[in-house]
């Protein structure tokens, strides 16, 4: 299970709710900035608000990327999906 997900359950497990998750911090291990998995994309559209940012960089922190939940998954599929 990726570190997203890990970090997202933990959150969860603790307590805390979607409205409580104000951003989320990324650093991967490689010179340059990765990006969350797919899977990691749709848990972060369901356990976050949508306009949530997301931060990510690099190991030396020389590179960064910020995005928003929405912007890293933009074809959500929610539960209102379910409605339509």
């Amino acid at each position: 299970m990726c570190g997203e997900r890990v970090a997202l359950f933990s959150t969860y497990a603790q307590g805390y709710l979607k409205a409580d998750i104000v951003a989320l911090g990324l650093v991967t291990s490689s010179s340059n900035v990765g990006t969350p998995c797919g899977v990691c994309r749709q848990v972060m559209s369901e356990l976050m608000n949508l306009d949530c940012p997301v931060y990510i960089y690099n190991k030396t922190f020389k590179k960064s990327l910020s995005k928003t939940v929405r912007e890293l998954l933009p074809y959500t599929f929610t539960k209102e999906d379910l409605l339509a």
